[in-house]
């Protein structure tokens, strides 16, 4: 490696610190290191007075000396200091798993305290996770950080059957008693995000397989559906059940322009197996009827169940310790259980009903 035709071996420690200083900052503020292949290197080592590895090099000869800065600073932190870990990974190879520190930070008034998360230990997996595995990555995790067991009192994770596992494999391995182990605490979010995958209709999921059928596939029906309504057609991701309540909400409130939209997609032969069949389910009164009562429902069922997903999806500092409160809320408006009022749905329910005893 060379400098200006200098080996950088030949650099002073100054010169070394002061690479190190370029380098960290620029990755703690996100500038992408090959901006340094270009005139800014040149630039930077007029500027300070010292010399600079070529852009190329830089990052061989500093990131080593950052990343093992950064640990050193890490077991500082995390010594003697009760906190919890999450940790999270898949069961599919090529895939990264994940251990995150959550710690209880007092500010200096001792009055207030914040949650803080550190990311301590990343690694590529190899080959498929069980449960043993899974546990065997943890535990190392903890020791790289010198982390003990007994300063680890909960571990929050998805609910799977692997992660359930290991939690296990851990408290048998760290050989605690069951009085003192270690807090098992499953993501509520998650849990929370499968409820509301639950929640359909058939009518309602019938419809919503042919939305995707339609538009998802041809840019040409989500012309129409934009000049028809002025809005283009939402996007939609099948990670988080929440995305389709967003589509749904959306459709909800234009569903009369649907039946346009869908009478040109079929005139013009788009999709035409599935925009007939969403087309005549739009034409039949009575199953159409029935579709604006269930999106209805759905829509304002739903709407305080999406914000509390959104909510716990978020990344508030103060999540840790109003979530009860949040979750709490939410469980008021289901008193035993039973269904919160729905004014809207029950306003059309009514005009069927009207409609019925018409005939």
């Amino acid at each position: 490696m060379e400098v200006d035709g200098t080996r950088a071996s030949c650099l002073s420690m100054e010169e070394k610190e002061f690479a190190n200083d370029v380098v960290k900052s620029f990755l703690i503020n996100g500038i992408p290191l090959n901006k340094l292949r270009g005139p800014l290197r040149g630039w930077l080592a007029k500027l300070a007075g010292k010399r600079l590895p070529n852009g190329k090099d830089l990052p061989a000869m500093c990131i080593p000396n950052l990343l093992f800065e950064e640990e050193e600073l890490q077991r500082i932190e995390l010594r003697d200091q009760d906190l919890s870990i999450v940790y999270d990974a898949t069961p599919r190879q090529g895939e990264l798993m994940v251990v995150v520190a959550r710690l209880v930070k007092e500010d200096q008034d001792k009055k207030t305290a914040r949650i803080q998360h550190i990311l301590f230990y990343i690694s590529t997996l190899a080959d498929s996770l069980n449960a043993a595995s899974l546990s065997a990555e943890v535990s190392t995790a903890l020791s790289q950080r010198q982390i003990l067991d007994r300063n680890v009192p909960a571990a929050a994770m998805d609910r799977c059957f692997t992660n359930s596992a290991s939690a296990e494999e851990m408290n048998a391995a760290a050989g605690v008693t069951n009085s003192l182990q270690r807090l098992t605490v499953y993501c509520f979010s998650h849990m929370i995000n499968n409820a509301g995958e639950k929640a359909e209709f058939v009518l309602l999921s019938y419809m919503w397989g042919l939305l995707q059928k339609v538009f998802s596939l041809s840019n040409a029906t989500k012309e129409v559906f934009l000049r028809v309504t002025k809005k283009a057609f939402p996007s939609y991701s099948s990670t988080r059940w929440f995305s389709k309540y967003d589509v749904l909400e959306i459709i909800a409130g234009l569903f009369p322009d649907l039946l346009t939209v869908m009478i040109e997609v079929a005139q013009r032969k788009i999709a035409p197996e599935n925009s007939h069949k969403l087309l005549n389910l739009l034409l039949d009164p009575i199953k159409s009827r029935m579709l604006k009562i269930q999106l209805s429902a759905y829509v304002e069922a739903l709407f305080p169940l999406r914000n509390l997903c959104y909510y716990l999806e978020s990344d508030a500092t103060d999540l840790g310790f109003v979530m009860a409160d949040k979750i709490a809320d939410f469980k008021a408006l289901l008193p035993d259980g039973s269904m919160m009022n729905l004014p809207s749905s029950k306003r059309l329910i009514l005009e069927v009903t009207v409609v019925i005893d018409l005939f």
